[in-house]
């Protein structure tokens, strides 16, 4: 029988939840997006080159009363620019974590994080990290998120360690890893937390 990842991460911890959070555009249970408020209902944006901007991860309606793992891919998707012209300049994640892997790179390599402590919740969300970005020149930018490479449960979806070490499956905010959960100086249009069909994910970036 398969081990879970996220379990054999946060079993070394002797387990015991801030950021500050409202209700959600999205009433679904167990969703993950890419959001530009802590709040959950901005997804696309203007940012102008050189300055940088906020992106929080953020599970919406979770059904379990804590989140104590993690485990997904982001891509990115660049127009009227390269990838060397985005830079993530820093991650703060909201409960202190483990991560054996030395990820570069969250689409090919993902991420898999047992956390200290469950992920503090208020509200409807939980905002697992909170992202800075800069851009270095007038370009669009598309962030896609789905499975880890490795995945715990083999469904084409990200997912999360709840309580009692049960692992449950993330919908993305999109309803599927093929179309983008966030974007910046792009069409809006093509960004949507109401659509709801699944397909398959294609890392886009790098």
């Amino acid at each position: 029988m398969r081990n879970s990842v996220l379990v054999l991460l946060t079993a070394i911890f002797v387990l015991a939840c801030g950021i500050p959070s409202s209700a959600t555009v999205n009433p679904d249970p167990d969703e993950i997006g890419l959001y530009f408020d802590i709040n959950a209902d901005t997804v696309c944006r203007t940012v102008a080159p050189n300055v940088p901007f906020d992106a929080y991860l953020i599970i919406t309606n979770p059904s379990s009363a804590e989140v104590r793992g993690i485990e997904f891919s982001m891509c990115t998707e660049i127009t009227g620019g390269s990838e060397s012209q985005l830079f993530r300049l820093s991650e703060v994640w909201s409960s202190g974590f483990i991560d054996p892997a030395v990820v570069y790179d969250w689409c090919l390599d993902g991420r898999a994080i047992g956390f200290f402590d469950p992920v503090p919740q208020t509200g409807a969300n939980v905002v697992l990290v909170r992202l800075q970005y800069m851009i270095l020149v007038d370009m669009g930018v598309k962030f896609y998120l789905g499975p880890h490479p490795v995945e715990t449960i083999a469904d084409g979806l990200p997912a999360y360690l709840g309580l009692g070490d049960v692992v449950i499956p993330l919908r993305v905010s999109s309803s599927t890893p093929g179309l983008p959960v966030a974007a910046v100086n792009g069409d809006c249009d093509v960004v949507s937390v109401e659509s709801r069909t699944f397909s398959g994910l294609k890392c886009l970036y790098r």
